[in-house]
């Protein structure tokens, strides 16, 4: 039984892999110039070959793991740094201060939003990089995460990323999949689910080649 449940895996699995064939990612055409946090962030940490090679790895994946995380949040967080008057990469900034390891944060369920009191205190770039480093509990040097952050920040700004579907309740793989006129087992392979989705779970939504 086992025997046989590991072999339909595994041939869904291929099926997937020749059928599902993503177009490689491009930069938008819309890239926000850098704010002047970021113009900051990278004069006083200039160095990020090596936080660059670890993004671009196995076509993005690490950045797309990420950006499934936080794009639902980055609407709402980015209209809070507009009515306060900080910088689009504040929003960015709160959501890595939860990562200890910048490359594979987990889930934010329960954040709460300390962006006033980041207005509030009046922060330079240089204290906020800090303060989200030292709220994030990383083992990395400021250095090396402060690196790895201000670059993934600005791929994930200037990267034409998949489409993040929030699963609701009752939805289902291929009650999404009809949605955005998918193969199921795209978004399946895509996601690495099948029957175990549950509501709030965020979806990548694969560009599959033409």
């Amino acid at each position: 039984m086992w025997a046989c449940a590991a072999l339909t895996l595994g041939s869904f699995a291929a099926s997937a892999q020749a059928s599902c064939e993503e177009r490689p990612l491009e930069f938008r055409t819309d890239i926000r110039l850098p704010d002047a946090w970021e113009l900051a962030w990278e004069a006083q940490w200039p160095d990020a070959s090596s936080a660059l090679s670890a993004w671009r790895a196995d076509q993005f994946q690490a950045l797309q793991s990420v950006w499934s995380l936080w794009a639902p949040h980055l609407g709402p967080l980015r209209a809070q740094c507009q009515a306060l008057d900080l910088p689009e990469s504040s929003a960015f900034l709160l959501l890595w201060s939860r990562a200890d390891n910048p490359l594979t944060p987990g889930p934010l369920a329960g954040m709460d939003n300390p962006l006033r009191a980041m207005a509030d205190l009046g922060m330079s770039p240089s204290e906020a990089m800090a303060w989200a480093h030292t709220q994030s509990g990383s083992a990395w040097s400021l250095s090396d995460w402060a690196c790895a952050v201000r670059t993934g920040m600005r791929l994930m700004e200037n990267m034409d990323l998949p489409e993040v579907h929030v699963v609701q309740t009752g939805e289902t793989v291929y009650s999404i999949a009809r949605q955005h006129r998918l193969p199921p087992a795209c978004i399946a392979h895509k996601n690495n689910v099948w029957d175990d989705i549950r509501p709030g779970m965020s979806l990548l939504i694969p560009n599959l080649s033409p």
